[in-house]
């Protein structure tokens, strides 16, 4: 069995200013799960907002050239 996290807790990392890592490491010595992953719809989200991130610096980077 594992352990499935959302993406409110990856908000309340970076609200505590952990990364990825630290966060996963955190949880892993509070927990005895073997396994730690994120939902699917965590993924999706995550993939959405850096597609956007990604849009929005390069429309900064055409209007300062």
């Amino acid at each position: 069995m594992g352990l499935i996290l959302d993406s409110s807790v990856l908000v309340a990392a970076e609200r505590q200013g952990k990364n990825a890592r630290q966060m996963l490491s955190t949880i892993s010595a509070k927990t005895s799960e073997a396994e730690i992953g994120i939902s699917v719809v965590t993924l999706i989200e995550l993939a959405i907002t850096i597609c956007a991130f990604m849009k929005a610096s390069r429309r900064r980077r055409e209007l300062l050239c």
